[in-house]
């Protein structure tokens, strides 16, 4: 039984006619008897009598009325909900602490003034537990930096290339520089994020190619914490650019003029391809979509 049939029913024994029905609804009169025909052969009995010009419900048809109107105001009153009610599920991002303390604060303060009684929650972990989550359906959405991710059941609205950098505190004597070599920074005192996370590893990797390597005097998962000690002057780090760009004391800080030495990772927002999207969920990636600069 298709709900069409059913309003096409009533509303061919609203007007009393087929043909009357069929210009209301913009079928041809053919079509409207055939869908009365197929709903009489599936209930096994006569809707209308068929008398004359006009048509009239039958017993069973008048019995079959209410429960299609029952039916159709139903089914309006689910589409409505569906489409105003809100979505009680918080949505669940995962994300790693340099991109929670800069780009996500932001979108979160933007996404609260457009729906104020939708719950989201956040999950922060290395971007390899991440992407598993987000394969497991654990997550909605994936806001990661790293190097350009693929995967053929991903979609990513957001995409952007962003630079990696050794970041000191501006009365450091190695800011005062105008250029700097690698090997310069290497009796340094490094404060970094935990050895599992992506932009550390490629530097260690980088580091290994070049036979160098830096001992860490602090490895903590969280970036504003390593900037902090930084502000006290208190080591140099390695850490996106952009987390100085969002860091509330940036003044104090300074990027290190280290000329051959270059890395960029990629900002990305991932979902799966088979992910319903509520319209909180379609509005937080536009926003997320509105700091691409």
């Amino acid at each position: 039984m298709k709900l069409t049939y059913l309003k096409t029913f009533i509303k061919v024994a609203d007007r009393g006619s087929f043909s009357q029905a069929a210009r209301e609804l913009s079928y041809t009169q053919s079509a409207i008897t055939i869908q009365i025909q197929q709903l009489e052969e599936e209930f096994n009995t006569q809707l209308f009598d068929r008398i004359g010009k006009g048509v009239r419900l039958t017993a069973h048809g008048q019995l079959f009325y209410t429960h299609a109107q029952a039916i159709v105001a139903a089914c309006r009153q689910a589409e409505y909900e569906m489409a105003h009610a809100p979505i009680r599920d918080p949505i669940h991002l995962g994300t790693i602490h340099s991109l929670c303390n800069s780009f996500v604060r932001d979108v979160l303060m933007t996404f609260y003034k457009a729906h104020p009684d939708q719950s989201v929650r956040i999950t922060t972990g290395s971007p390899w537990q991440i992407e598993r989550m987000l394969n497991s359906n654990e997550l909605d959405l994936a806001y990661l930096f790293d190097r350009p991710l693929y995967d053929v059941n991903w979609i990513k609205p957001v995409d952007k290339e962003e630079a990696l950098c050794f970041i000191a505190h501006r009365d450091n004597p190695l800011a005062k520089q105008d250029q700097l070599k690698l090997e310069d920074l290497m009796d340094q005192s490094f404060l970094l994020t935990e050895q599992h996370d992506n932009y550390r590893f490629a530097l260690e990797q980088e580091l290994a190619k070049r036979g160098l390597e830096i001992q860490a005097r602090l490895e903590v998962p969280n970036t504003d914490i390593i900037l902090r000690l930084i502000e006290d002057n208190g080591g140099i780090s390695f850490l996106p650019e952009y987390s100085l760009r969002h860091h509330m004391a940036g003044d104090k800080l300074k990027i290190l003029p280290v000329e051959d030495f270059h890395l960029s990772m990629n900002r990305q927002l991932i979902y799966h391809k088979k992910k319903w999207l509520s319209q909180p969920m379609k509005d937080m990636i536009r926003f997320f979509q509105d700091q691409q600069d």
